[in-house]
């Protein structure tokens, strides 16, 4: 085990991601310029790509895990609900919360940046006052908001994407050691379909939602201090493009509502038509000797349209949402405008430039960035009821009855002594005795239903004991 430490360390210590100075690390990149440089050349291979690091490796996702899932369910009680958010809350918030920083810098910049455009522009106002001296601080300074702008959001899409990709490896990993702990009467109340379904979609999903979480706690700030600067430029007329605003983003969040429901009747479709295909696969020769084949290709057809159906229509609402929000920033300022005309008002380049632009950091703000978070958080709670369920599943423990003799005097024998046992639909075996030695070959025979497949069950710690003891 210290080795295999030793191993990672020096892996992570010669990774060009912790050699690489803070600025190519984390705003220019440049510490993946040697994959492009083979890229130019060839393409890559598995050999090129550089070693995961520790933090963001499945053992580390995995132990994360196992520490803070035995706290949230000490009993594996099935009445507590949500419990991977507490989980994700304890394995990430810490750091997750550090990056709200950068992101609370971002959206200060997108507030300054207007102010900058409209100073700019209204140098090239006629009857300006603004001199040639002052025109070259606000584009200056312009460029200069730009260029953060770019690097601080670069550097924090980068950070959501590696906790995504952190919390998709742990949620995979999960899944599949549960899969692999399964007892035989939990896998009968599940199936090979289901857990690939989990792993394909309900894990993956989660590589996208940190990105806008931030925007829960930023957007209120961001908000007050745009309006503020909006009634500043336009005075009333500001409310009537805020109306227009808050009016298109109701129906945004409408339609984000309506997505979910689409995904959860999509995921159901795709979880039976998966588990029909696995029922297919494993019963091949029984098909094929009834000829079966055009019966259950019709059933999968079937599922398969309906699921296609649910999916077309969530995708026709999220293009709906999409082109809802590019005309939204031309709605909301041409209404402005329009309003701010109306009351008698004069217009000029500087303000029109002004007010767009502000209406432009508002739009991000609460037509993405809120609806966006909100949506996350919706899918994952979905995501995570379906993996509560297969975690929450009965596994295999080791049974206080069987014991494991390190002593002589009971040589290579399986030794049975008054053994019970009993399923949850109430057969039982009881009382069972028996020794049986090593490299002899024995048979079980009996009736059907008397109790040859538990009493193998219980060899092999399948079925728990209620009484008795097994040596072996």
């Amino acid at each position: 085990m210290s080795s295999d430490l030793d191993k990672t360390q020096i892996n992570d210590a010669h990774h060009p991601y912790n050699q690489a100075y803070a600025f190519s690390k984390y705003c220019s990149f440049w510490w993946l310029h040697p994959l492009f440089r083979i890229i130019k050349q060839r393409q890559l291979q598995e050999s090129d790509i550089f070693p995961v690091l520790h933090v963001d490796s499945s053992r580390k996702q995995m132990d994360l895990f196992e520490r803070y899932w035995s706290d949230e369910n000490p009993s594996r009680d099935r009445s507590r609900t949500n419990n991977l958010f507490k989980l994700l809350i304890k394995c990430y918030g810490i750091p997750f919360m550090g990056i709200g920083i950068v992101a609370f810098i971002t959206m200060s910049l997108t507030v300054i940046r207007p102010l900058f455009v409209g100073w700019l522009v209204s140098y090239f106002t006629p009857s300006s006052q603004v001199t040639a001296a002052e025109a070259y601080l606000y584009a200056t300074g312009l460029s200069l908001v730009s260029v953060l702008l770019v690097l601080s959001r670069q550097w924090y899409f980068f950070m959501t994407y590696r906790f995504g990709f952190r919390t998709t490896v742990l949620l995979s990993t999960a899944i599949f050691q549960k899969a692999l702990r399964l007892k035989s009467s939990a896998l009968s109340r599940t199936s090979i379909g289901f857990i690939v379904n989990l792993l394909a979609n309900d894990a993956l999903k989660m590589k996208l939602a940190y990105q806008f979480l931030h925007m829960l706690w930023i957007a209120p700030f961001l908000a007050i201090t745009l309006t503020a600067l909006l009634w500043q430029q336009v005075g009333v007329a500001s409310l009537a493009g805020l109306g227009v605003l808050l009016t298109l983003i109701l129906q945004q969040s409408a339609l984000v509502t309506l997505l979910v429901k689409f995904r959860q009747k999509y995921l159901k479709f795709a979880d039976k038509r998966v588990r029909i295909m696995n029922e297919v696969i494993s019963s091949m020769r029984t098909i094929k000797m009834y000829a079966w084949e055009n019966s259950f290709a019709k059933a999968i057809r079937q599922l398969r349209r309906k699921e296609m159906d649910r999916l077309f229509s969530g995708y026709a609402f999220y293009a709906l949402n999409v082109a809802s929000y590019l005309l939204l920033n031309t709605i909301t300022s041409f209404v402005t405008i329009i309003v701010y005309v109306l009351m008698g008002n004069t217009i000029n380049s500087s303000k029109v430039f002004t007010v767009y632009s502000l209406l432009n950091s508002l739009q991000v703000a609460l037509s993405i960035g809120v609806p966006e978070a909100i949506r996350a958080i919706i899918d994952a709670k979905v995501s995570f009821d379906r993996i509560e369920k297969h975690l929450m599943l009965d596994e295999c423990k080791e049974n206080p009855g069987y014991i494991q003799s390190l002593e002589s005097n009971i040589g290579d024998q399986l030794a049975l002594d008054n053994v019970s046992a009993s399923w949850y639909n109430g057969f039982s075996l009881k009382d069972i005795s028996l020794t049986v030695s090593h490299g002899k070959l024995l048979s079980i025979i009996g009736p059907v239903g008397g109790g040859k497949t538990s009493l193998l069950m219980v060899l092999l710690g399948e079925l728990p004991l209620s009484a008795g003891t097994l040596k072996y």
